[in-house]
């Protein structure tokens, strides 16, 4: 493969959020994750992690029969 130049190992700051969505409300979600990324961007976070579906904020059940 040739000559490989190592990356040097960086450190970045991560917040992982357990918050809860605005359920059935996508306007509202939207504006708390903004309100969250900019929290943890003032905390130094450079990456931020939502839990799956947070911005649509509905909930699984309501397709069961």
């Amino acid at each position: 493969m040739g000559d490989v130049t190592p990356i040097p190992p960086q450190r970045i700051r991560v917040a992982v959020s357990q918050h809860e969505p605005e359920w059935l409300d996508l306007q509202k979600s939207v504006e708390k994750t903004c309100k969250l990324i900019a929290e943890a961007a003032q905390e130094g976070a450079e990456l931020i992690t939502f839990p799956e579906l947070f911005i649509p904020g509905y909930p699984c059940w309501i397709w069961y029969e």
